[in-house]
């Protein structure tokens, strides 16, 4: 609705649209996503692969990437949705998998996502991210002392 500049009037019933739509994409809002290139989804397998966008999003763009009915009525394949950041070249990486026992080809330009921009205040990390290692606990759990008095335990339980 934003794309097309919608304005809904519900005392008259009506839904007027913007005369000059955009092409399936709305400026920094969502587009569809497309696959790169043809590639193969092994059996019983997950892989990541790069999708491109059909509209040009800053670097570091954070978005929702969702995926179609399409990708597993077609292809059989699944996708979560999930949250990603637009690397170069508006392409995003995104992982798939095949539950079935079978190959999977993915066609190049098939166009099976839509990405959608959130707040650039949202942060997302990568899971290879080197993780911080928890600190040393400033005191061993035995000699913290439970506070009982608005308990209704007796004093053995």
């Amino acid at each position: 609705m934003r794309a097309n500049s919608a304005a809904v009037n519900l005392g008259q019933g009506t839904l007027q649209l913007d005369e000059s739509p955009s092409d399936q994409c709305a400026a920094d809002v969502s587009c569809p996503v497309r696959a790169l290139s043809t590639c193969v989804i092994p059996p019983s397998s997950e892989t990541v692969i790069l999708v491109g966008l059909d509209a040009e999003f800053p670097a570091g763009t954070v978005g929702l990437m969702e995926t179609s009915q399409h990708l597993m009525d077609r292809y059989q394949l699944q996708g979560a949705a999930v949250l990603a950041t637009k690397i170069a070249d508006h392409t995003v990486p995104f992982r798939l998998i095949n539950p079935t026992s079978k190959p999977v080809m993915l066609y190049k330009g098939a166009n099976l996502w839509t990405f959608t921009t959130h707040s650039s205040s949202l942060q997302v990390f990568t899971l290879d991210a080197e993780i911080a290692q928890p600190g040393e606990p400033a005191a061993d759990i035995s000699d913290v002392a439970a506070d009982l008095s608005n308990s209704a335990l007796t004093e053995s339980q």
